[in-house]
């Protein structure tokens, strides 16, 4: 993922004993920020200079506290300063207009008058008729400085092609790069049009990093979208509490002669944490759903995730501390810029438990990633099988893995992965696919339900309420047995296929294996 800013310099000031990066979006306004910044040095060393070394330790210590006043407080109004601006994406403005520099070759091209100055060349005289090695002379001169002028022409014409093809390779490589760099812009910009999944993502990938951020905070996340739900599925790192700004003044010590850092107390900080965590997902939901121009997104889910070590075992844990599921209707009447960001979350029914310094884990309402703890190696029944007795009979724990064997026989064509989840009696998930296809692919659920009579319609249900939390965009559920009317009118409108006995029996028939279920 490219950077918020990808312009970044690095400057100091030897005088004032600091240094800072300077980020930007574009050279111009780098150049723009690194200027204003050493032009506020410049200012700071001229006081410094007609002041006494205690007098210097202060205008320091008072320069430093209103660098991290302002840092502070870009923290702070994180939500305010999205909310003002409507984040819709002008394309044209992201469109690369400007043309390759025209070819300039300033070495001045040699004249041969001025080779005949150099030579001495004489001119003619009536006295080369009356005296031919008067002429003779001359014409050799002549010709010395036609030779030399020739081989210094000849030098002018080979630096100026030299520079001339280096010129046409950087024009080539920029006319590519332009072209590549518009035609992608173009296609995510068309792609928004048509519903596209790809280009749905990389526009919400594109308006995050282009909103307003705190010069210090890189955002880093995750972006998926469920076609037939129109859901978006936000996975955003947030900053750990040691990863963020606590200086709230530099005093200087005139015991010590020293300048001190002075901290947010404890409770002080744990509240502008929360807010901050607070704000930063009502402000991402902000900038995609004001975005979002062609109406694709129905649903955003922002689940914060938080990456450290646990002080206790010292093991590297990933944790879901905040999540919120919100309807573009409920985003719609908000006015953001005077919302308390944590009573609003709680208003959208976001989860969080206490403090969100002590990293407590929440269950995001949506998930769409490989969770690899979920899964157990799976067992493949079909292997050296041709025919399969009564299924029916098998035990619980095999029929999971035989139905897992057939789907990834059935799937691996694609590319697909399946994968078994931990055995379960209380309607788990039994078995995930994952399809790789930027069209037709997703996640897939299937259940495997081993039943002699007829399928109840809860199972059915649970089916489709996992589905939901696991960002499926189809579900099946397999049975030895039957489905009744309740279960095919409850899938009627919903992406979900139900394989009954007399369909699983084909389904393996159609891949080389004789199978029986015979019910009592």
């Amino acid at each position: 993922m490219a950077s918020q800013y990808p312009y970044q310099k690095t400057i100091s000031n030897t005088h004032l004993g600091v240094s800072k990066t300077i980020k930007a979006k574009t050279s111009v306004e780098l150049d723009n920020k690194v200027k204003e910044q050493m032009e506020k040095w410049k200012i700071q060393v001229g006081k410094l200079k007609s002041k006494n070394k205690e007098e210097k330790d202060l205008l320091k210590a008072e320069a430093l506290t209103n660098e991290a006043d302002q840092l502070i407080n870009e923290y702070r109004n994180l939500l305010i300063n999205s909310a003002k601006i409507t984040h819709e994406v002008n394309w044209d403005n992201l469109l690369i207009k400007k043309e390759f520099e025209p070819f300039i070759f300033n070495d001045v091209a040699p004249k041969l008058e001025e080779y005949f100055k150099k030579h001495k060349v004489p001119g003619t005289s009536f006295w080369e008729d009356l005296l031919p090695f008067i002429k003779n002379s001359r014409l050799k001169i002549e010709e010395a400085a036609r030779l030399d002028y020739e081989r210094e022409y000849s030098l002018y014409r080979e630096r100026k092609e030299k520079l001339y093809q280096k010129y046409l390779e950087e024009q080539s490589i920029f006319e590519a790069g332009k072209n590549s760099h518009n035609e992608s812009i173009l296609k995510i910009k068309n792609g928004l049009i048509e519903g596209d999944k790809q280009a749905i993502c990389e526009h919400c990938d594109l308006v995050i990093r282009r909103a307003p951020l705190p010069n210090d905070f890189n955002p880093k996340f995750e972006i998926n979208y469920i076609e037939q739900m129109k859901t978006l599925i936000v996975d955003y790192t947030l900053p750990t509490p040691d990863r963020m700004p606590r200086v709230i003044e530099y005093k200087y010590i005139k015991t010590k002669k020293e300048i001190a850092e002075k901290l947010m107390n404890q409770k002080e900080f744990d509240s502008f944490y929360d807010n901050v965590i607070y704000q930063l997902s009502l402000k991402t939901i902000h900038e995609l759903f004001s975005s979002d121009t062609q109406n694709n997104i129905n649903t955003i889910v922002f689940n914060g995730i938080v990456h450290g070590t646990s002080p206790a075992t010292g093991n590297y844990f990933t944790s879901c501390i905040i999540t919120q599921s919100v309807e573009k209707e409920d985003y719609q009447p908000l006015n953001l810029e005077r919302v308390n960001p944590k009573e609003c979350f709680r208003k959208l029914k976001g989860l969080s438990i206490g403090a969100l310094k002590d990293m407590a884990p929440v269950k995001p309402f949506m998930e769409f990633t490989k969770n690899e703890k979920r899964f157990v190696e799976s067992k493949d029944i079909l292997i050296g099988v041709e025919n399969i007795p009564n299924i029916s009979k098998m035990p619980w724990e095999d029929f999971e893995h035989l139905v897992r064997g057939l789907f990834e026989r059935m799937f691996s064509i694609n590319g697909s992965e399946v994968r078994t989840t931990k055995a379960s009696r209380d309607g788990g998930v039994d078995v995930i696919v994952y399809d790789p296809d930027p069209i037709r692919g997703g996640v897939f659920v299937v259940q495997a339900k081993r039943y002699n009579n007829v399928v109840p319609v809860s199972a059915v249900r649970d089916l489709y309420g996992t589905m939901i939390n696991e960002g499926a965009v189809k579900g099946l559920l397999v049975t030895t047995s039957y489905f009744g009317n309740d279960s095919h009118k409850f899938v009627k409108d919903k992406p979900i296929t139900l394989i009954d006995g007399s369909y699983l029996m084909e389904l393996f028939q159609k891949h080389g294996y004789t199978v029986k279920i015979a019910n009592e």
